[in-house]
């Protein structure tokens, strides 16, 4: 059994990967599968310096009314309840109610991409790692499944609806087989880790909501599809269908727990999640309530301290945009809450301050164009990135960057309206006039 050179002590990549604990393990409700003490973990201390200090912010800059095309989009808008706001650099092209509030349905999203990548770096990753202790040829006791909120960890047929390849719970299963066991004397149990499983937000039409999200948890498996009430369990049966098939044979049924890594495990292995954001472009693309609500619970923890939750994190998005100087009400960072507050004006501030930062092409290329996702029949032949967001009050927006053929240069913009089915046909309208005509 030369093969058992494994490392001793709490598994690396759970201890580099988590930038979402603090100093010391939260409160373990329930502890029964060691007798070990909560390890320390080896991260920064959740404070207000969860986000880059920005640099001096810039008001913009009132429009000036020169150009026709301004009339024509004008009398486009005329007599509508609809608010539109086009941001040049620091000028502001054009504004109509760009300062009511209103509801930014899945534009929420795009709000907490801007939070992320100032708080994470682009190309971090999210692990899920594999410890137990080693006793010879067999795992002596439970083995453990420990998340840091992937939203991707799955199987293959999972992965593939979200672009990617590959099993990454047999890509785990085969890191544990290939050190040589026999056997799980005990089971494979799946950690809740550094975020709550909680599943409701101020604002939500709870029932309704419910249907297009399903509980965002630290270890998920396949997007939590398939069980609302022990996602975490649903995991640790998948790998252990998985290690069984692979020779590896395991004792106990399935098993959850709320207690923290063990301290006294040796590491069998490890998978990450794809970069930040490519993240961010999964769950723009397709709209995902999902990955969004899971990063958000680790930004919220980074932010305030685990366990990160849907509150803590929507706080987080909300101290981001008062950095920034943007004033709004959040409640969740999917955007299903009918109680999220924010002004085209004060979108459009926010992104063309994060178009100043290095990261904020990379966020502009992530987001959908033409084509793709939930643009999928819309906008075809212009040159944009944007996110799309509904409600099933009627409300109806797009904001992203589209190019001006006139100044040859990328401009922001925010639509936000609640006229219902009529709201996809009008924002396409005005984003054409604009990519085509807009000028200084």
């Amino acid at each position: 059994m030369g093969k058992f050179w494994i490392r001793s002590g709490v598994i690396a990549l759970a201890v580099a990967g988590c930038q979402v604990a603090s100093g010391t393990a939260p409160p373990v409700p329930e502890a029964t599968h060691t007798d070990a003490p909560p390890p320390p973990v080896s991260v920064a201390r959740p404070s207000r310096a969860c986000f880059h200090r920005p640099g001096r912010l810039h008001p913009l800059k009132p429009p000036t009314y020169r150009d026709g095309w301004r009339s024509t989009l004008s009398g486009l808008l005329a007599g509508t309840n609809i608010s539109v706001s086009l941001a040049l650099g620091d000028r502001l092209l054009f504004d109509h109610q760009g300062a009511v509030a209103r509801i930014p349905a899945s534009n929420q999203k795009l709000l907490l991409s801007m939070a992320l990548l100032d708080a994470f770096p682009v190309s971090s990753r999210i692990p899920t790692s594999a410890a137990a202790r080693i006793d010879g040829p067999s795992i002596a006791g439970d083995l453990f499944v420990y998340g840091l909120g992937d939203p991707t960890f799955g199987d293959a047929a999972y992965r593939a609806t979200l672009g990617l390849t590959g099993s990454t719970i047999d890509r785990l299963a085969r890191q544990v087989a290939a050190l040589g066991f026999e056997k799980v004397e005990g089971r494979v149990v799946g950690l809740r880790g550094a975020l709550l499983g909680d599943w409701d937000a101020v604002g939500w039409r709870t029932k309704v909501a419910r249907r297009y999200i399903a509980r965002p948890t630290a270890l998920s498996v396949n997007g939590n599809r398939a069980s609302a009430t022990a996602p975490e369990r649903q995991a640790a049966a998948a790998l252990t269908a998985r290690l069984e098939e692979l020779g590896v044979d395991v004792a106990g049924a399935p098993g959850r727990s709320t207690q923290p890594f063990p301290r006294r495990a040796s590491s069998l292995g490890g998978v990450t999640s794809p970069p930040l954001i490519e993240l961010i472009g999964i769950m723009a693309r397709d709209s995902s309530n999902f990955i969004a609500e899971v990063l958000s619970k680790r930004l919220g923890a980074k932010c305030f301290g685990p366990p990160g939750t849907i509150a803590s994190g929507a706080r987080a998005i909300t101290r981001w945009a008062r950095m920034n100087g943007a004033s709004i009400v959040a409640n969740d960072a999917s955007g299903l809450s009918y109680d999220n507050q924010i002004s085209t004006r004060a979108m459009v501030g926010l992104m063309t301050q994060v178009r100043k930062r290095w990261w904020g092409g990379q966020l502009m290329r992530a987001l959908p164009e033409p084509g793709q996702g939930t643009l999928a029949h819309r906008l075809e032949g212009l040159t944009m990135h944007a996110k799309t967001g509904s409600l099933f009050d009627g409300t109806s927006t797009l904001s992203g960057w589209v190019w001006l053929e006139r100044e040859q240069h990328w401009a922001a913009f925010s639509i936000m309206s609640s006229l219902g089915d009529a709201g996809p046909a009008l924002e396409d309208e005005i984003v054409r006039l604009v990519a085509r005509t807009a000028a200084l």
